[in-house]
């Protein structure tokens, strides 16, 4: 179960880091378009993608919090009610994740149909691809081109060994050259690892709507990097779009996993804008666009931080809230007391050796408690209303508490504490010091009745 729950917070501060980075690289990215560096914007979308994958404020905490304790010991630990709670989003999070792998298996099924289908293109054909693949510094033997019956419109599909669909119907010789080189321009790119990682990540973020945002922003750059690399290679935007439109009226339904030459006239407006945008910027200041990426890298860093520490703050509250069954009102030292009913399933409990047992109603404490270790004094006999007044410093986070005849425990939390306990019923009674955290701490104090 521990893994089950580090696990999820791992999946849940991935996914806000995402999110937080994928915003910020869309509201300054347009800074960078403007400024004529459109392949640069796509390329930070893509390294952004990374981070939806890469764990770093996970880790990052986990090393804060072990280092400098600066949540007290308690971040991503379990409680009974966060075990319960875990068990129903893993139940929830894997049926969401087999969605998504069979959606995923049904679109690769229906890609290697078509390839079934398909036949051998033409050697002239092949000779275009590679010409253009020595261009491009693409492994010829990679790319594999099949005429279809079932595509009136070129695509490319398949990660490892790419594969170029395009119709039956003869073309002009410069019409296959630009179908050629937008679609090697999306295997350059590596356009088709990054459309089926975006995939994966919908599935396994599917709570997070930015996550299938960025889907559609990937879709739509993918096509607005292909476009205009190839318009600066070639300086013909003008013939190059109008290609694009001749090669093929009819709308056909996008497919998943799979980059299109062309969908319908509005997406290709969309695409001829963004590309023109930068197209047309004479002065291309290389040291504008480092400033701007400077701007990114800075203000995804702080945010990034601000909003991982922020989480943390409401994990360890979260902690705290669903450990005890009753947060009482303040105490007249200003201590929030809690009660708890039963112990934690993963706490092992110790007695002082040193203490007889029923012990004289006070004593000094010199403890080193084991790594989620409750240690207790012996049992002394308080009479209902007496105060039992405890003492302790801690080199972390501790409770420190009593045990009540009834079995349930009462304690407040922290590292230097002083509080009293008033005792509610006559009987025996313990003092104890628990240490939730993984690791050893040291405690001195002293408790006294009165």
């Amino acid at each position: 179960m521990e893994s089950i729950v580090s696990i999820q917070y791992c999946i849940c501060l991935t996914s806000i880091t995402g999110g937080v980075i994928s915003i910020i690289w869309y509201l300054l990215g347009r800074l960078l378009e403007k400024a004529g560096f459109l392949n640069i914007v796509y390329t930070l979308l893509k390294v952004t993608t990374i981070f939806w994958i890469l764990p770093v404020a996970y880790i990052s905490l986990i090393v804060v919090e072990k280092k400098f304790g600066m949540w007290h010991g308690v971040l991503f630990m379990r409680t009974p009610a966060l075990d319960r709670i875990s068990k129903i989003i893993f139940i929830l999070w894997v049926l969401a994740i087999m969605i998504g792998a069979v959606r995923y298996i049904l679109n690769n099924i229906a890609i290697f149909f078509r390839l079934k289908k398909s036949i051998e293109c033409d050697v002239e054909i092949k000779e275009l691809v590679d010409t253009i693949c020595g261009e491009y510094k693409i492994n010829p033997k990679r790319v594999r081109i099949r005429y279809s019956y079932a595509d009136s419109i070129p695509k490319v599909a398949f990660c490892i060994r790419p594969v170029i669909f395009i119709p039956i119907d003869k073309l002009e010789k410069q019409s296959y050259k630009i179908i050629f080189k937008h679609e090697l321009m999306h295997i350059k790119h590596g356009d088709l690892i990054f459309k089926n990682l975006l995939k994966i990540l919908c599935a396994i973020h599917f709570f997070n709507p930015i996550i299938w945002w960025m889907d559609k922003q990937l879709e739509k750059w993918s096509e607005f990097a292909c476009d205009y690399e190839i318009c600066i290679r070639d300086r013909r935007i003008k013939e190059y779009y109008q290609h694009i439109l001749d090669i093929s009226m009819e709308h056909e339904v996008g497919i998943a996993l799979v980059s299109m030459l062309y969908e319908d006239k509005s997406k290709l407006r969309e695409r001829m804008e963004h590309v023109m945008k930068s197209y047309k910027v004479q002065n291309k200041s290389k040291s504008k666009a480092k400033a701007i990426i400077a701007v990114i890298m800075a203000v995804s860093i702080v945010s990034v931080s601000v909003t991982s520490v922020k989480a943390s703050d409401c994990i360890e509250d979260l902690y705290w809230d669903t450990q005890v069954s009753v947060r009482e009102d303040l105490a007249a030292d200003g201590q929030t007391e809690y009660i708890q009913e039963h112990l934690d399933d993963d706490i092992t409990v110790e007695y002082d050796d040193g203490m007889s047992t029923f012990s004289r109603a006070g004593g000094n404490i010199s403890w080193t408690l084991k790594a989620k270790c409750q240690k207790r004094t012996s049992l002394f006999y308080v009479k209902k209303g007496q105060r039992i007044n405890v003492s302790v410093a801690a080199d972390r986070y501790v409770r420190v508490g009593i045990v009540q005849p009834d079995s349930v425990q009462r304690f407040v939390y922290g590292e230097n504490l002083s509080h009293s306990f008033v005792a509610k019923t006559s009987g025996k009674y313990c003092v104890y010091v628990q240490n939730d955290l993984n690791f050893i701490v040291n405690v001195d104090g002293g408790y006294r009745v009165k």
